[in-house]
């Protein structure tokens, strides 16, 4: 009787301090999103249609911004990737320019 008791004591004190919530879910989540930052982190990969990638860990999912983002070039980002996920979602994104302004620095003639 007392080693039921104790073996229940250990059991409960094992699953507050690890938890009994499944990660595997999150851990599959995080290897796929690290596969993408992988595949577009070579730099000989074509970036034209990518607006951005990120991970969107509320709704469970990894956000696909495409510039152009028709089924065709979705279906070439996973054929590209090799990643095939339920995870993936795509959004219209893009095309982001960071400034449409040029400048130049000049000097007044008398600093010369």
């Amino acid at each position: 009787m007392k080693k039921t008791i104790l073996a229940i004591l250990i059991c409960g004190i094992l699953l507050m301090v690890t938890g009994c919530k499944n990660n595997s879910e999150t851990e599959n989540l995080t290897e796929v999103y690290n596969q993408i930052n992988e595949y577009f982190g070579n730099e000989n990969v074509d970036r034209t249609n990518l607006g951005s990638v990120y991970l969107d860990e509320e709704n469970n999912a990894i956000v696909v911004e495409l510039i152009d983002n028709s089924t065709e070039n979705q279906e070439e980002f996973i054929k590209n990737t090799n990643v095939n996920s339920k995870y993936i979602k795509f959004e219209q994104g893009g095309p982001y320019v960071t400034s449409g302004i040029d400048f130049y620095i000049s000097k007044p003639e008398f600093h010369n």
